[in-house]
């Protein structure tokens, strides 16, 4: 295997145009660079970027933020590039957004997924998301967002955070 580490950061502006280039592979309907900018500028909003550096340099995989309104937190955004999904990373980004939420106030965490994002939908239950609603036609195309929600709390999850990183290390070693 090759000799890879992790680092999640709080997402810079210089990190834009790599989180455009996933945001662009990743979604039928891609944020624009220009969002993201807005984003980061506002004080209510948090995003974090996830960084392997190997042999051959430093590279963003993932990010994933949202905003906080205490006591409630909606994440917006969550993605990994297309050769490290599958490897526990983008459950590690979750974490780490619930963790900063939980230390911005929140208690209770909301987003929305596509119905027909089924992937999306599995990683979120199996981080105790419930579907809780479904918002009709939400997206531009006209498909259902389903609303997911789950209460959080700062000692659960940072076992949960703990437990992730530990599973990361042993799987998420090089792309496939």
């Amino acid at each position: 295997m090759d000799d890879v580490s992790w680092e999640i950061v709080p997402l810079r502006l210089a990190d834009v145009p790599a989180v455009t280039a996933i945001e662009n592979a990743r979604f039928s309907e891609p944020w624009p660079e220009g969002a993201f900018r807005q984003q980061l500028q506002a004080p209510y909003t948090f995003y974090f970027a996830l960084w392997t550096h190997r042999a051959e340099g430093k590279a963003l995989v993932g990010y994933a933020g949202g905003m906080c309104y205490p006591p409630d937190a909606h994440l917006a955004n969550i993605a990994m590039a297309e050769p490290w999904q599958g490897r526990g990373l983008g459950g590690l980004l979750l974490l780490t957004f619930l963790q900063e939420a939980t230390a911005r106030g929140a208690t209770q965490v909301y987003l929305d997924v596509r119905r027909s994002n089924v992937t999306a939908q599995e990683l979120y239950r199996r981080f105790d998301f419930a579907v809780i609603g479904v918002r009709p036609r939400y997206y531009a195309d006209k498909e259902d967002a389903l609303v997911m929600s789950r209460r959080i709390s700062p000692h659960t999850i940072a076992a949960a955070l703990r437990r992730q990183w530990a599973f990361v290390r042993r799987i998420a070693s090089s792309p496939r």
